[in-house]
This record gives structure tokens, sequence and C-alpha cells, in this order.
């Protein structure tokens, strides 16, 4: 959600350096962002409700500092307004806060508090307050650490207190991700991501819960909860390959679903990755999976592979609505986040570890919270995914839980064994693109839709819902086709469309066809995404009706896939014709750090 990056060095650094450094935090979402430096005996501070690129305008391109802070505001507490946005300064002190004090009400009425006039909306405010507070009796270290005693929630913070005496900067962490990096040339900095601050590092540090980092002028030191000093241990980052960067001529989200198809054709090496770590599960009785958003949507088709081709059941949960049950011998839970740092899923892992011994995560970030408290860990290996909507990584995570599913049917399963999709038939799909273009205008002025499936396409129409909801900003609802008649079919009419996914399944192809007839006696706004037999089962005049998207035949596992990519296709151009923010879309956050 909101990000945090700061330096702190010997040697004056640019603003032009340091903003290219905080844009590398914009994929994560936010609706302001901000910069201050120590300048002569002052912070200078520069806001925008706009782009970073609109702070790269507004900062001297000369201005130097050895101490800067910034910041990307995703709005909790307050609306987005240059007031609220961060840094939020105070005489010499200067602070950055990334996450919820959730008991914000009750502290603003604390004694200590009695004299301060709050000026903002924020909650951060509230810790600088604090902050400032403490610090006319105790060092800036014993103020911060007396503060965080106090707010509850998940939070991260960097406090700087810069005079003619002394500069120095305490950053503070509980659950809500923050790293510490030295790079080459010694410049120390903070950051709420690691991709952010790779470039050149030469190590970085990844603050445990109720941890004190605190940088002054020659030294830093590491202190817990109870002022114990810690020694720091550098982790050595993994630095890939730089393949040559492509310009991208339409979006990264745009960019992102073209990037599926190398995933897809690597699948191969994708089984050889994980084949070693699924062996080593003893195979369970029963399978909880458990994510948010798009990861939950996923989970629902993970339930399909693993019931098909495992013989396991499979319960699928979004975190809030799961409930521990004392009997929990040989129960396997995997946790699904892209990101790693999904506040909703960390914090029902870490809830009850015991419970959630048996665990295993899937993510695309290797150094996260989730990994950490699993037991056995996947990494997508999708590459960082910029888009805030979920494309690559929910491909990523399909191919990884039919992978799952087949080891756990059969250990010892040939490579040849498992489905695979190949190049032609992706090729195929892609080949689509100009007839979904040219559907794609018809909808986009419709202000709501039903995305309907059933089988295997059920879980594939739920995440198509969501996201034309996220990128095109249409009420999009996603639900079984079977039940229609069951209430959703008083809804149709001329203003409201229907996408229907019609599969393959021999057992209930004629009632998906018989679904699809008696949708289009009520409104001809339909368009049906079907493989090139199935369309041809269809009544001609039906089809001469209707928009039809005809996929190529395919019978494997993964059929799904043939059906995602073709309406993520739909999902953006939903959105372009439009003109929207597609890679960045109004209100969300790529990595969700608050309940």
């Amino acid at each position: 959600m909101c990000g945090i990056y700061t330096t702190f060095s010997d040697k004056p650094i640019t603003s032009s350096k340091f903003l290219v450094s905080l844009k590398d935090l914009e994929y994560r979402g936010y609706d302001s962002a901000g910069i201050t430096f120590f300048s002569g005996s002052k912070y200078k501070t520069f806001k925008t409700l706009k782009k970073i690129s609109d702070l790269q305008i507004k900062v001297p391109k000369t201005e130097k500092s050895k101490i800067i802070i910034g910041h990307t505001r995703w709005a909790t507490h307050g609306k987005p307004s240059i007031k609220n946005s961060h840094p939020h300064i105070m005489k010499d002190l200067a602070i950055v806060h990334n996450g919820v004090i959730e008991n914000f009400d009750d502290l603003k009425k604390d004694k200590h508090l009695s004299s301060y006039e709050f000026k903002t909306e924020t909650d951060t405010e509230l810790i600088l307050l604090l902050i400032h507070h403490f610090c006319k009796k105790l060092s800036l270290k014993d103020s911060v650490l007396k503060t965080s005693k106090l707010i509850k929630g998940s939070n991260a913070f960097i406090c700087s207190k810069v005079n003619s005496d002394k500069k120095e900067m305490i950053a503070y962490k509980n659950n809500t991700p923050l790293y510490f990096g030295i790079k080459l040339n010694g410049e120390r900095v903070f950051s709420s991501d690691l991709n952010s601050i790779k470039k050149n590092l030469k190590g970085y540090y990844y603050l445990e819960n109720n941890e004190i980092f605190h940088l002054e002028e020659n030294r830093e030191s590491l202190f817990t909860k109870d002022s114990k000093k810690k020694k720091i241990h550098l982790n050595n980052v993994e630095v890939k390959k730089r393949t040559s960067k492509k310009k991208i001529k339409d979006s990264i989200t745009y960019s992102e679903i073209k990037e599926q198809k190398s995933y897809i054709l690597g699948f191969e090496k994708i089984i050889l990755k994980i084949q070693k770590k699924i062996n080593a599960i003893t195979k369970p009785s029963e399978i909880v999976i458990i994510g948010c958003g798009s990861s939950y949507n996923v989970g629902n088709l993970g339930k399909i592979f693993i019931e098909k081709n495992s013989k396991i059941p499979v319960s699928v949960f979004r975190p809030s609505e799961y409930f521990p049950v004392s009997d929990n011998k040989n129960r396997l839970f995997i946790f699904i986040s892209q990101s790693g740092e999904t506040a909703d899923v960390c914090s029902l892992l870490e809830s009850d570890q015991l419970h959630f011994k048996n665990s295993l995560s899937i993510v695309n970030n290797n150094d996260s919270r989730l990994v950490r408290d699993t037991t056995l860990s996947i990494n997508l290996d999708a590459g960082i995914e910029k888009g805030v909507a979920a494309t690559k990584t929910f491909t990523a995570q399909t191919l990884i839980l039919y992978g799952i599913s087949k080891l756990l049917e059969n250990k010892n399963i040939k490579i040849k064994d498992f489905s695979y999709i190949k190049e032609n038939l992706i090729n195929k799909i892609f080949r689509l693109e100009d007839n979904i273009k040219n559907i794609s205008k018809k909808y986009s002025k419709f202000k709501n839709l039903f995305v309907l499936g059933r089988n295997y396409n059920f879980p594939i129409a739920t995440e198509i819902a969501l996201k034309i909801k996220e990128i095109a900003y249409i009420h999009a609802e996603g639900g079984l086709s079977s039940e229609i008649k069951h209430g959703p079919i008083a809804l149709l009419d001329k203003k409201f469309p229907v996408i229907l996914l019609i599969s393959n399944d021999k057992k209930t192809i004629h009632n998906e066809i018989t679904s699809l007839n008696e949708i289009v006696s009520r409104t001809t706004k339909v368009v049906v995404v079907a493989q090139e037999s199935v369309v041809k089962k269809f009544d001609m005049k039906i089809s001469s009706l209707i928009d039809i998207i005809s996929i190529p035949d395919y019978e494997g596992d993964l059929v799904s896939l043939t059906y995602l990519i073709p309406l993520q296709l739909l999902s953006y151009h939903l959105a372009k014709n439009k003109s929207l923010s597609i890679d960045q879309p109004r209100n969300l956050a790529k990595v969700v750090t608050v309940e």
C-alpha cells in the first residue's frame, strides 16, 4: 500500500537519483506522493496529488541532500490531499508511515497530546506528535520506543531528527514490511520494497517485528522492543541477469499479459523446480487453500485440479472467513499471495502457528512475511508484476497448483505425463485480439455485466469479473451459469450484458448451451467464449445475434488458461476504450499491507 523510501548518506544525493528509486514503488498503488530534503538548517518539502513524474518537475534537479525522505501514500485516515500526504514535518522531526493505527481515536485523546493541535486527518501525525512530546525529555530512539508501545496495528515508519548538533534517522516496524540496505557507495537506505533498493546493493536486512533501526552519521544500530542491542546480519541480494528492456508501447499490464506466453512454455522447468519440495510432503487427507482477491479465485481453480487429479478434498477460504477447528491431523494449508505480504493472509497464519504448522506458501517474493512463517514455500519466479491488476501471476499460480495436483497424485510422475499448452496454440489465442478489440468497443459503455461459467470456467469467470471491476471500472459480477435461473436472470435486459464462458465438458455442454438460449431470449448483449467445435453446436440464429470469441480446441487439464488470456485482453481493451489508468487503477494497491 503506502511506499517508504529514504536515504541517509555521507555524500549529498541528487533529487533526480532519489526520485528514480521512489518511482520503483509506483506499482504498489498510491494517491499522493511527497519528498523532503534537509537543506541548510531546515526541511524542504515537495508534495503532489499526481504521479511521481510531477515531483520530478516540481523538485529542482540541482537539489541535493545527505538525508532525503520519500513516500507514496494510499489513503486510510483522511482523504487524498496535500495536507494529508507525507512526509509530515514538525520542527526538527520528519516522518513517513505505512500502516494503520487501530487505536488512533483513543490515542488522540491521550494526556500526552492534550496540548497539541492536529493539522491533518492522518494517523501518521499522531505518531509524529507522540515522538515530539517524548523527545522533550528522551532521546529520539527512546521516544520512538515509547511511542511504539502505545500504538496498535500493523505499522512501519521512519522518523528523522536533524539539527546543527546531530543528524539521525530511526525506523520501526511491526508486521508491515520494511527493509534496510547499504549500497556499494556506502549510502544507507530504508524501503518498503526490496525491489526498489536492489540496484548497486551491498546487502540488506529485513526488520523483524518491533525492532528499531537507528542510523547516525557514523554508525547504525539495531534494537529489540526491550531496547536490547542486536547484531545486524546483512543478506546478500539475489541478482538475476537483466534482459534488455523492451520499450512498452501500450501499458505495463498489457505487456504482462503478453509475457504469459513464455511462462506457459516454460512449464517443464516449473515442474522440475517444485518437484522436490512437493515430494517431501506427506500426502494429506485434506487441503485448505487461503487467499484474497485473485489468489482466492485461483485457489478455486486449484481445488478443481487437486480433487480431480489427486482425489484429495479441498476447501478454499478467504482469510477473514477461516476459523480454526480442533481436529487438524494431516491437513495441508496452502497460503497464496502474490506479494507474500498480504496482511489478511499473513495475520491468519501468525494467529495460530501450531494450527498452521503444516503449511505451504505460493508467492512471487522469496523474501517476504509469508515465506518466513510457512513450512515450505514455492516462488512463482514470474518476475516483478508492476501492473496493479494480477495477470501473469494468476497464470503462474495456476500452473503451480496444477503441478502440485499431479505430484500429489504420483510422486514418480514423468514430465511427459503433464498437460502442456504448445506454442502454436498460444499464438492462435493471441491472434484473437483483433476480434476481441472490436467486441470491446460495444461493451465499454455499460455500467453492469455478468461474467458466467461453470466447471473449470467458474473460477475464470470470477477472476475476469474482478479484472473488469479493477481496470475498466464496470460493476461486473462473476457467477455460475448453472445458477442463472435462481435469481440473477431477473437483472437481464438490454442494459445488462452477459459474458458467458461455455466449457467443452461433455457432461454439461448441452446444459450450458441451454443457459445461453435462456439468456439470449432476454438480452442479445452477450459475449460467448467457447471452443471452435462447441460454437458449431450453437443455433445459427442465436449465433447471428451475439458476439463470439471462438477459441482453439484443447482437451488438456490447462484448458482454463485458453479462456483466461482472451478475457484478460477483453478486460484490458474495455479499459483502454475508456482511456483509464490501466496500470494503476484508482483506489487500488498492489501490496495490501493492512487488513
